[in-house]
């Protein structure tokens, strides 16, 4: 968890850092800044998913 490895991280995947101190900079995301900041945010369904259960193959097979 160190700051200078998620602020690179950061700048890489245009993301937001749950380290205090870690800010994202880039002007291609400064329009959601503050609704993250605000916590203005909601979790994906299968962020609560157990690890173990793999649906990649099962949503990425095609027809």
């Amino acid at each position: 968890m160190d700051k200078k490895n998620a602020a690179i991280y950061n700048k890489e995947q245009f993301s937001f850092s749950a380290i205090k101190g870690v800010k994202q900079k880039s002007r291609f995301v400064a329009g959601i800044a503050d609704q993250i900041n605000r916590g203005n945010v909601i979790n994906y369904p299968d962020h609560y998913y157990p690890s173990a259960l793999d649906l990649t193959q099962m949503l990425t097979q095609a027809g």
